[in-house]
């Protein structure tokens, strides 16, 4: 009689840690990567700025691809100090595959900030020694508002590349100080010079994240040359850039362009506040700060001591930085406290069907917080891609090119009080080719301006929107701002959603239109422009 084979049904593998952890990286590329590029197809325009960027892009082209020294924008002659790398790299992908600049606006820092996605896990497999870890910090990472805000706008194709580049440099530098293998200094030396290249304040952040890096992880010979190196090599590799921008010009641009640091005895306190910019509940936040107890409580000093440094370097962008070991603290909570706390609630009933069950309610709490990620993103992206210039702006803006005296000199309205997010205000100079006295982009280049006082005057000319005498407020405004103007240019909607109450706004322009002291010379439902007729 034969014996009857059984047939032995295969067990299924589960995924080893690390496994899980490439196949989140994944995920984040898969999920963060698609809410980038989303966002930049959903747009006709870049997001906010990058006036100023596309009149630098523009200049490098006109010179040869060579560095001028000085170029203008906005009737100023400015010098051209800002790191070149993203200019040349935009106007050379503008030369050789002919996509128009303006899109190269919209699409390149998308592209760029989905590459930043695989440098942020390698980043996090490298300062969290775990690639589970990893992976779910480079979820939080991908799908956290703050990553994509002030990298993916029109600005940011120099901010997303200074991101990317700082990522590689601080993996590069902390692997250079750790370890005995030259090639992680090269690196190091490659990366560091790339973001000094790039972005300014990129550059001041990796500075510090370095010497942060060698005085917790490097303070012996090999580490405090290791160092050394670098630092000296990137100063090498730089110096063709740096050195003749001395000689032409000293420091004077760098320190009047850091007026825009917005540092402030208050620093302290920032970290404090939801910065990641999550619309709902800043869930994100509270677990960054319980993974902050995690690791002080695990003698691990590394993380929270990064995640306030940047408040204290530079200010204005130290939430863009923050984010990164924000991540990596956020995923220290779930992995170590939050999950492991699921997992193991009512031990004292080891039954298999009560395992199977705090099972399915850890994946279900995996998977609620990853739906709540893709919709914080997905909010997020929807009501960036609304800051941008409308139509009917682009419409007036062409009307102002070809309808005005060259060199004429606008007051631009908005209502806004942020200049950083007032894209009207910096594309208006680049797109009609004339004077806008109320953008202020550019000028931080000039030492002879006070950038706080440059605000005041701006938050104060805005004000006069709300005014219930426009015609005074102005008249005040330009007094306390010392300029004579052309035209007033008022922006109803400034994006393609009315930003003020659309009767208020028709009080204003019914108010000029009543003075014998202006002459109305445009209007459309959106925006309305006055030529003025005797000085004020």
């Amino acid at each position: 009689m034969a014996e009857k084979i059984q047939k032995i049904k295969p067990v299924p593998r589960t995924l080893s840690k690390d496994e899980a952890g490439l196949l989140l990286a994944i995920s984040a590329l898969i999920f963060g990567g698609w809410m980038r590029i989303f966002t930049a197809l959903s747009i006709d325009f870049p997001i906010n700025d990058g006036g100023l960027f596309y009149k630098m892009v523009q200049v490098i082209q006109a010179n040869g691809y060579s560095l001028p020294a000085h170029f203008y924008y906005n009737g100023l002659e400015i010098p051209f100090a800002y790191p070149p790398v993203a200019f040349f790299l935009t106007a050379v992908l503008n030369s050789i595959f002919h996509i128009p600049l303006i899109d190269l606006f919209r699409f390149f820092p998308a592209v760029v900030l989905v590459l930043t996605i695989p440098a942020f896990y390698e980043l996090a497999q490298t300062f969290l020694g775990d690639k589970l870890q990893a992976g779910i910090a480079t979820i939080i990472f991908s799908l956290t508002p703050r990553s994509v805000t002030w990298f993916i706008m029109g600005g940011g194709i120099t901010r997303s590349l200074g991101l990317l580049f700082l990522i590689l440099a601080i993996r590069s530098i902390y692997l250079a100080i750790s370890s005995s293998n030259r090639k992680y200094i090269w690196q190091a030396i490659i990366f560091c010079s790339l973001v000094v290249l790039t972005h300014p304040e990129a550059a001041v952040h990796t500075a510090s994240i370095g010497i942060l890096l060698w005085l917790m992880k490097g303070r012996n010979k090999r580490g405090t040359i290791t160092t050394f190196l670098i630092g000296g090599g990137t100063v090498i590799l730089t110096i063709f850039w740096w050195l003749p921008l001395l000689f032409r010009f000293g420091l004077e641009p760098l320190v009047s362009a850091g007026q825009t640091g917005l540092n402030s005895v208050i620093s302290f306190f920032y970290p404090f506040v939801p910065f990641d910019e999550e619309p709902y509940i800043t869930f994100i936040m509270v677990l960054a700060f319980f993974g902050i107890a995690i690791e002080i409580a695990s003698k691990k000093y590394l993380l929270p001591v990064l995640f306030f440094l940047p408040f204290f370097v530079e200010l204005r962008s130290a939430a863009n930085v923050a984010i990164l070991p924000m991540a990596m603290l956020a995923s220290s909570a779930l992995s170590q406290l939050i999950i492991p706390g699921i997992a193991t609630t009512n031990t004292s009933n080891p039954s298999m069907e009560q395992d199977i069950f705090r099972r399915r309610v850890v994946g279900g709490t995996i998977l609620f917080l990853l739906l709540y990620a893709l919709s914080i993103m997905f909010t997020h992206v929807t009501t960036l891609a609304n800051q941008r210039v409308s139509r009917s702006n682009l419409k007036a803006f062409e009307w102002v090119r070809n309808n005005t005296p060259p060199g004429s000199r606008f007051l631009v309205i908005t209502g806004s009080f942020d200049p950083f997010r007032d894209w009207t205000q910096e594309w208006f100079p680049v797109l009609t080719e004339r004077i806008s006295l109320t953008t202020i982009q550019g000028k931080e280049w000039l030492n002879e301006h006070n950038f706080e006082t440059l605000i005041e005057d701006f938050q104060y000319l805005q004000s006069c929107a709300d005014s219930e005498a426009l015609i005074a407020c102005i008249r005040e405004g330009t007094r306390r701002a010392n300029i004579n103007y052309d035209f007033i240019y008022i922006a109803k909607v400034t994006a393609n959603v009315p930003l003020k109450d659309e009767p208020k706004a028709t009080g204003l322009v019914a108010e000029l239109k009543r003075s014998k002291d202006f002459m109305f010379v445009y209007e459309t439902d959106d925006v309305a422009i006055f030529k003025l007729l005797s000085p004020p």
